[in-house]
């Protein structure tokens, strides 16, 4: 019983889809280790675990509320609440399970590492957890793509602390706002494709989301133009910090290439596009990176 109470946990959380904050994980490190030479991998595993947390927590919460707002329905949205494994009140038990669990990780960042590296994990804790309670009333109003990039934002905030345990700088001359900042484009890319996808989900729901507002034909045009704002950008960090190696994430081409008269893929291949790229502008950084 257990076992299969743990198992409704883990498919009702999506928590398979958390893999990616271990791409996350790979570029705030290589940041932290060009520009100061610091990785305290132990740590940021650790802190690995508190933004899981936070990810099952944003999963469960949204669907409780959009079922609350009927944006979404026990009876007909199998998929998106995945109502068809577990029960509401189920749903309802589960949401105390992640901020139970993370009050006691934040106990032990205490233990382990003192005081002030807890005031700063948990002012970023806090932050995230803000970002998923509005995320959803978000979506009313074609803001949630901008809330949900903010969110994972804060990821490499935290992973840097948890190497170097200095904030990050936004300083114009540090390297690091430079490079976070491909980070954007390629999240919103990514949640682009689901609101693309659920158009018609969503607004028989209520929902409105950059997709809708946009229309079926110029949201694509909208997906593409981040995808090459990214690839520009990317041109734009070579020529600055005179790396070539920031041109390794144009691999993905091929990729978007795929989608060619296949739109159908498009979930499917701005996952791959997502961890891919991630993976090579990792390698970049870590192979010509400058401090």
């Amino acid at each position: 019983m257990i076992t299969n109470l743990i198992n409704k946990y883990l498919i009702s959380t999506r928590s398979y889809l958390s893999s990616g904050i271990l791409f996350i994980l790979l570029i705030s490190s290589s940041i932290a280790y060009r520009q100061t030479g610091q990785l305290d991998i132990w740590f940021s595993l650790f802190c690995f675990t508190i933004i899981f947390q936070n990810f099952c927590f944003a999963y469960l919460l949204n669907s409780y509320l959009d079922y609350l707002t009927g944006s979404e329905y026990v009876k007909s949205e199998m998929d998106r609440t995945l109502f068809k494994h577990i029960t509401l009140g189920q749903l309802r038990g589960f949401i105390k399970v992640p901020l139970i669990l993370n009050v006691i990780l934040l106990v032990i960042t205490y233990r382990w590492k003192g005081l002030d590296t807890l005031l700063m994990i948990a002012c970023f804790d806090l932050l995230q957890i803000i970002g998923v309670c509005i995320y959803s009333p978000s979506k009313h109003y074609a803001m949630g793509h901008l809330v949900f990039s903010f969110v994972h934002y804060i990821n490499i905030w935290i992973f840097y602390y948890s190497n170097t345990k200095q904030f990050p700088s936004f300083n114009s001359s540090d390297p690091f706002i430079y490079y976070s900042f491909y980070f954007l484009p390629v999240i919103l890319q990514s949640i682009h494709a689901n609101y693309h996808r659920d158009i018609e989900n969503d607004k028989k729901s209520g929902i409105l989301t950059i997709a809708i507002l946009l229309g079926k034909k110029f949201s694509l045009v909208y997906y593409f133009l981040l995808y090459i704002g990214g690839l520009i950008y990317l041109i734009f960090l070579m020529i600055k910090f005179n790396n070539i190696f920031f041109l390794l994430p144009f691999a993905t081409l091929s990729l978007i290439n795929e989608l060619y008269g296949n739109i159908d893929l498009l979930n499917v291949q701005t996952t791959k596009i997502h961890f891919f790229s991630l993976f090579l502008f990792s390698i970049a950084i870590l192979l010509g990176g400058k401090k």
